[in-house]
């Protein structure tokens, strides 16, 4: 079974959190919510509380389980995750092994591109608000999703796109027709 891990932080836009962890979850995707803080409960953009499912671990190779690393938006919990020097050596890890990142609204710009994460040549979207900051050449600012298979990178614009994003994520870690499966009774416009 695949596994997903979502990165939380005080701030995060809570509908792609949950609007995400909840289509994986459909999926059979073993999903966590991972706080990025010294607590379960997060409160998050809009002042919704969660309980996350777990903390971010202690010990680096733990960080390791998961087969892809969910980034969420939301202006302050991007600029926490930024901040959070455990995840980012995650990130940087997993990127340089070729394995699977996922990012949506802010955080393209603000997490990956700020660390070095982003490739120039991506295929990439995020927030509109964002994109003059996002690479030109891979920029595809008309697309809701986007999935760089080359650069094992998926991105999304934002709240609105969360199941869409959930959906791409479940078609590079399960397959196309367990996407399509899923997407039937979720009833997308």
């Amino acid at each position: 079974m695949s596994a997903a891990w979502i990165a939380c932080a005080k701030g995060s836009e809570e509908l792609e959190v949950v609007g995400v962890a909840n289509v994986l979850r459909r999926a059979g995707i073993d999903t966590d919510i991972v706080s990025m803080e010294d607590e379960l409960e997060v409160s998050c953009a809009r002042r919704v509380t969660l309980k996350a499912d777990r903390l971010w671990p202690q010990d680096p190779s733990e960080a390791e389980r998961p087969d892809i690393l969910i980034l969420p938006g939301g202006l302050e919990g991007t600029e926490r995750l930024a901040q959070h020097g455990a995840l980012v050596a995650s990130l940087q890890a997993r990127q340089k092994a070729g394995r699977w990142l996922a990012a949506m609204d802010t955080a393209p710009v603000l997490v990956l591109k700020t660390h070095g994460l982003l490739p120039d040549k991506a295929q990439v979207t995020g927030h509109p608000g964002f994109h003059d900051r996002l690479p030109a050449q891979g920029l595809k600012a008309d697309a809701l999703t986007v999935t760089d298979y080359r650069h094992r990178l998926i991105t999304s614009q934002g709240p609105g796109t969360a199941m869409l994003f959930a959906l791409s994520i479940i078609e590079v870690l399960a397959g196309e027709d367990v996407a399509q499966r899923i997407a039937a009774p979720l009833v997308l416009p």
